[in-house]
C-alpha cells in the first residue's frame, strides 16, 4: 500500500503548478490538503485526514524550497539581438521555393536568419538590414509581418536536456511579468524567445536575475 507522504510527492512534483508554489510559498497548506485529499485517498486506497496531509505537505514544502529553481537551474549565457523581421506565409511550393532563395542569400552575407516549417505554415525571422532580400515574399501576401522584433537566447548546460522543467521555468518567468512571446526556436542547448523589441530588457532582467549566479560571467546584455 502507497504511503501518503509518497502519494503527496508524486502528485506536487507531477503537477508545475503545485511545485511553483510549493518553492515560493504561495499556497495555503490546509487548502490545499482538502483540495487533494481525494487524489490521495484514491492513490492510498484508504481515507486519510487533512492534516495527515499537512503535515507531509510542509516536509515537502522544505525539501522543494530548498532545491528552487533558483538555485538548482542555472544559464551559461543570455545574448540579444535586437531589429529583427517575422514573416508568416503559407506553405505553398512557391513560398517553400522563395524562402530557400532568402536563406542562401542571407547566409551567404553571414547575417542571422531562422526558417520554421509548420504544416500549413513557414516562419522566416531575419535581419531587418536584410529586408531586401525578402521582398518577393513580402509581395505574395504573408499570413503576417512583424517588425522590431528582438531575440533572447538562452544558452544552458546540455545536463537540462534530461532535466524536467527547465523550459517551463524559463517560459514562467516571462510569462509572470506579462511579456507576450511571438516566436520560439530552439537547438540543443540553446532556446531563443522573440519579443516586441520594447520588451526585451524586462526580459533579460528576469531570467538574469532569476537563474544567473552574481559570480557568473559572460552574460551579454547585447
Amino acid at each position: 500500500m502507497k504511503k501518503v507522504s509518497d502519494a503527496v510527492r508524486a502528485i506536487v512534483l507531477e503537477s508545475a503548478f503545485l511545485r511553483f508554489g510549493f518553492q515560493y510559498q504561495l499556497l495555503n497548506l490546509t487548502q490545499l490538503a482538502k483540495f487533494i485529499q481525494p487524489l490521495i485517498e484514491a492513490r492510498v486506497k484508504k481515507e486519510i485526514t487533512p492534516s495527515a496531509i499537512v503535515m507531509s505537505l510542509s516536509r515537502l514544502g522544505r525539501e522543494l524550497d530548498e532545491g528552487s529553481d533558483r538555485g538548482f537551474f542555472q544559464i551559461h549565457n543570455l545574448v540579444v539581438h535586437t531589429d529583427l523581421l517575422i514573416v508568416t506565409l503559407y506553405k505553398t511550393p512557391e513560398n517553400h521555393k522563395e524562402v530557400n532563395n532568402v536563406y542562401r542569400k542571407v547566409q551567404k552575407r553571414e547575417g542571422l536568419i531562422t526558417v520554421t516549417e509548420g504544416l500549413t505554415e513557414i516562419t522566416v525571422i531575419l535581419e531587418a538590414k536584410h529586408e531586401m532580400f525578402a521582398e518577393e515574399l513580402l509581395e505574395n501576401k504573408p499570413k503576417r509581418i512583424d517588425r522590431k522584433v528582438g531575440s533572447l537566447t538562452v544558452k544552458f548546460d546540455d545536463r537540462y536536456l534530461e532535466t524536467p522543467g527547465f523550459l517551463y521555468a524559463v517560459l514562467r518567468q516571462v510569462a509572470l511579468q506579462g511579456i507576450n512571446i511571438k516566436e520560439v526556436s530552439s537547438t540543443s542547448t540553446e532556446f531563443i524567445l522573440y519579443l516586441a523589441e520594447s520588451d526585451i530588457q524586462l526580459a533579460f532582467d528576469t531570467l538574469y536575475r532569476t537563474f544567473s549566479s552574481r559570480n557568473q560571467h559572460g552574460l551579454i546584455p547585447g
